[in-house]
């Protein structure tokens, strides 16, 4: 068990939020599915916002930068001045992981020669297949199996997906470096699936077995001998283009499941591939610094298998889980392609915006969502003239309205709370001077002159029953209302906060 990944089992089992509150001494404070403290561990401000904690993802941050954001190692090498390596012992010792760690002794390089050191190991396809594969596509039309996997003509053609009646044996007669032999067991492969590099070659191609049936007693897909097998779209490390996020999947068509509805991915095409993965991202890392790896696991022992190997090469990434309906992406891609969509746009969404930290970017498609539903619109008052002069009604905060005594406010405010619980809205109304009673009588009274102004009953009336018949009828017309209408008597002990 290496070192780094022991790191990282003892961050998953060592919280932050808890050890940085028994540290501080203090505790955070919790808005909506955030965390903050206050005072801020290292410089002690004390607005709200200032020092945030990702109880997710186990990382802090401060946005005044008084401190560099990090882990739990990070906070302890900062706040508690500890070397790495102490830093690094502490969290092994809370975790209770001591009994497991290897000591591991690595030369200081530097980045260019882990960059060389990587090359060295990293093997390549120094072979052209682009025609065979492009000669291949021209034969696309004759299967159906691309777009029975859910994928779209504009993926078939993009990746130029092909197809060979004589299966691999097509690709064997027509290229010199396939090392293979034409036979009969080569025959059920003829769906040919590109692998396109950094230059826009062909460099390696799988080939899949098109009918489930032949493929009793046999691999579904067949790997070239004496290749190596390269990712899918290991190009996109390689090319020197910013990419926020970038999924990893296990399958070919899980991939490509992904790339179909806008997300770049790579595919391993095979769980066991991740060693390669880790040693291009160590090649190109300058500029994927700031790229989020999204890993959609299947949901099966390979998928275990995959992340377990993510773990062991100490590769940071997020993870997103796919319902426990699905085996993978392309079958959640083929079920239903609407709420794949809307799975993987919601979950990179959540993911990078962890990432991203509390910046107005993450808010700019809500906003307009909001705006689009009219979430913003203003509430009238039932008075024209007065949501005129309101700049359209009343918007969310607050409003105070003064004046002498006696001058009528409360029948003013107790007819808008009335009117907007009319239009549909409900009220809360706190009354510090009349009850209930009274302000009930004055609502059936207004509703009285409402339906018949030369026969309109004082609220007085309404209370002593002058006219029971029409009170009561006032009464059933006023009940629907009244479902949105809650008064709150106050008393003389009520405080601001007490309610």
């Amino acid at each position: 068990m290496s070192r780094a990944y022991l790191i990282e089992r003892a961050k998953k089992i060592v919280p932050l939020l808890p050890y940085i509150e028994k540290a501080t001494g203090n505790t955070a404070t919790r808005i909506g599915e955030n965390v903050f403290m206050k005072p801020c561990p290292f410089c002690g401000k004390i607005q709200k916002h200032h020092f945030a904690i990702d109880t997710t993802t186990n990382l802090y941050k401060s946005f005044t930068e008084c401190v560099p954001s990090g882990s739990i190692i990070d906070f302890m090498m900062h706040y508690e001045h500890l070397s790495q390596n102490e830093a690094i012992e502490k969290l092994i010792d809370l975790a209770n992981l001591t009994n497991e760690l290897e000591e591991t002794i690595m030369p200081k390089m530097t980045k260019e020669t882990v960059k060389q050191h990587v090359e060295l190991e990293v093997q390549f396809n120094h072979v052209d297949f682009t025609n065979l594969v492009e000669e291949a596509h021209c034969h696309v039309e004759q299967t159906s199996y691309f777009k029975e996997r859910g994928l779209s003509d504009h993926i078939i053609q993009q990746y130029k997906l092909g197809y060979a009646t004589e299966g691999l044996n097509f690709a064997i007669e027509h290229h010199a470096d396939i090392n293979e032999q034409p036979s009969d067991h080569m025959k059920p492969y003829k769906c040919i699936l590109p692998i396109w590099n950094a230059e826009g070659k062909c460099s390696y191609f799988i080939s899949r077995i098109e009918n489930t049936e032949e493929a009793e007693g046999k691999s579904k897909t067949h790997n070239l001998k004496g290749r190596t097998l390269e990712l899918l779209n290991e190009r996109y490390l390689m090319d020197y283009t910013s990419r926020e996020v970038i999924f990893i999947v296990e399958g070919y068509f899980d991939a490509l499941s992904i790339e179909d509805i806008g997300f770049p991915a790579i595919a391993l095409n095979g769980v066991n591939n991740t060693k390669r993965l880790k040693q291009l991202i160590e090649m190109h890392q300058s500029h994927l610094e700031s790229t989020c790896f999204i890993v959609v696991p299947d949901n099966d022992t390979a998928g275990e298998k995959l992340l377990e190997n993510m773990y062991k090469l100490n590769i940071e990434f997020a993870m997103l889980e796919l319902p426990n309906d699905y085996k993978d992406a392309n079958e959640f891609l083929v079920a239903d392609k609407e709420a794949f969509t809307q799975f993987i746009n919601e979950g990179a969404d959540k993911l990078l915006n962890t990432k991203r930290g509390d910046f107005l970017i993450n808010y700019l498609d809500a906003f307009y969502s909001m705006i689009e539903n009219n979430e913003f619109q203003p509430i009238s008052t039932g008075m024209p003239k007065f949501d005129m002069a309101l700049g359209g009604g009343l918007f969310p905060g607050l409003y105070i309205l003064g004046g002498a005594t006696s001058l009528g406010k409360t029948a003013f405010l107790h007819q808008i709370a009335e009117q907007v619980a009319t239009a549909g809205t409900p009220v809360y109304y706190f009354s510090f001077e009349m009850s209930r009673i009274e302000l009930l009588s004055r609502s059936i009274s207004r509703l009285s002159f409402l339906s018949n102004p030369t026969a309109g009953l004082t609220d007085a009336e309404v209370r002593t029953g002058k006219n029971f018949t029409t009170v009561a009828s006032l009464l059933k017309e006023y009940e629907p209302v009244a479902k949105r209408f809650d008064i709150y008597e106050g008393r003389l002990n009520d405080t601001i906060e007490k309610n």
